[in-house]
């Protein structure tokens, strides 16, 4: 039986800098429970199932945002457009109020004004993982809205100029 031993600040520095190399668009998620409400930036996010439609996304586990959303059984996610980099910044900041940033449907799922796509989701379940929580989340319903994403990669933040252009059903996709 091996034991776990934690990895060290260089493996973890070079870790991260391996992360980096991965593209990925920057969203906000948002919650509202009661009188509370919180959000944060983030870049982990995944759409897992169409049957049913399911999605994720991982949160520091200390984050006001997890302890929220435990206690609450609803979130959104906005996909932020190029030109919202300060959005980004605004809800990367610990603790920052964002009241100017968001907008409240009727159901009461908060939204960033004029984000690229918005899903609003019920949470079907937390998963402690190391020091983050995976939320999935059931998708009730979602928008499309058009525009160029805000994308991270490196350590930086920006758009996405398309170098080859194509549409998912121009590649062949393999059952390996």
């Amino acid at each position: 039986m091996s034991s776990y031993h934690a990895p060290t600040a260089t493996l973890q520095h070079d870790f991260r800098a391996c992360m980096a190399e991965y593209p990925t668009g920057i969203s906000v998620v948002t919650v509202a429970n009661h009188e509370r409400i919180a959000g944060m930036t983030l870049n982990s996010f995944v759409s897992v199932s169409l049957d049913p439609l399911l999605v994720l996304v991982s949160l520091a586990a200390t984050s006001r945002t997890a302890a929220v959303i435990e206690h609450g059984g609803r979130f959104t996610i906005s996909f932020l457009q190029r030109w919202q980099v300060h959005v980004a910044q605004a809800f990367a900041r610990a603790g920052a109020t964002f009241a100017y940033n968001y907008i409240s449907d009727v159901n009461g799922h908060l939204e960033v004004r004029d984000a690229l796509a918005v899903i609003r989701c019920r949470t079907a379940g937390l998963v402690p993982a190391g020091d983050h929580v995976l939320v999935l989340g059931n998708v009730l319903d979602f928008e499309r809205r058009g525009g160029e994403p805000l994308v991270f990669h490196r350590g930086r933040i920006g758009g996405m100029r398309p170098d080859l252009e194509t549409s998912v059903g121009g590649w062949e996709v393999l059952d390996l």
